[in-house]
C-alpha cells in the first residue's frame, strides 16, 4: 500500500473524524430508537471507504486521489444528512406511538401544562421544519444547504424525545391514576345501573 501525501492523510483524517463522532452516534441513536439500521446509511457509509481504498491503489495518480476524497466527502454529508432524516422519522413514530400509548393520561397535570405544551408546539415546529426541508430537497438544493434544514428538524424532535424521557415517571404515575379513575368510574356506572334494575324488578 502507498503512502498518501500528509495533505491527502488529513482529509482522509477529517472524514473519519467526523464519520466517527457525527455519523456513528446517530446510527447507534437511531437503532436504540427504531431497533434497525437504514440500508441507505449503510450504503453511504461503504461508499465512503470504497473510496478510501481506491485512493490507495499504487495505480490511482495524485490527482485522481483528490478526486476520489472528494468523492467520499460527499458520501459522509449524505450519511449524515440521511441519518437527520432517518432520525427524525424515527422520533415521529416515537411521538405517536407515546401519545397513543398513554391517549387517557391528562398530560397537563404534569408541570402545570408546561409539559404537554412543550412537546405538542416542539414536534409540531419540527413536522414544519421537516415539510420545509424536503420542500427544499425536491427545488434542488445540495447536501451543503440541506444539510442545516433536516439537522434543524432533528433538533426538535430529539428535544421532544429527551423531556418525554426526562418525565416518563411522572407520566406512568398520572396514566395509573387515570386508568383506576377510568376503572372507578365504569364499575360505578355497572353498580348504578344494576341497583336500578334491581329497583325495577321490586317494584313490579
Amino acid at each position: 500500500m502507498k503512502t498518501l501525501s500528509e495533505a491527502h492523510q488529513l482529509r482522509i483524517s477529517k472524514i473519519y473524524e467526523q464519520y466517527r463522532n457525527v455519523v456513528c452516534p446517530l446510527v447507534a441513536f437511531i437503532e436504540s430508537v427504531d431497533a434497525k439500521f437504514p440500508i441507505t446509511i449503510l450504503n453511504e457509509i461503504r461508499s465512503i471507504f470504497s473510496h478510501f481504498s481506491r485512493a490507495y491503489e499504487e495505480s490511482v495518480a495524485d490527482k485522481e486521489i483528490s478526486e476520489e476524497l472528494a468523492k467520499a466527502e460527499n458520501h459522509l454529508k449524505r450519511a449524515i444528512l440521511d441519518c437527520y432524516k432517518f432520525g427524525s422519522l424515527s422520533l415521529m413514530d416515537f411521538y405517536d406511538n407515546f401519545r397513543a400509548e398513554y391517549r387517557f393520561a391528562d398530560l397537563a397535570q404534569i408541570d402545570n401544562g408546561v409539559f404537554l405544551s412543550k412537546i405538542t408546539q416542539d414536534f409540531s415546529n419540527g413536522q414544519q421544519q421537516l415539510l420545509q426541508a424536503k420542500m427544499s430537497e425536491r427545488m434542488g438544493k445540495t447536501a451543503d444547504e440541506l444539510y442545516n434544514e433536516f439537522e434543524a428538524s432533528f433538533r426538535l424532535f430529539l428535544g421532544v424525545y429527551k423531556l418525554v424521557n426526562e418525565k416518563i415517571g411522572i407520566v406512568h404515575r398520572v396514566s395509573k391514576k387515570a386508568k383506576w379513575t377510568r376503572f372507578w368510574g365504569t364499575f360505578g356506572f355497572w353498580i348504578s345501573l344494576g341497583l336500578a334494575v334491581v329497583g325495577i324488578v321490586l317494584a313490579l
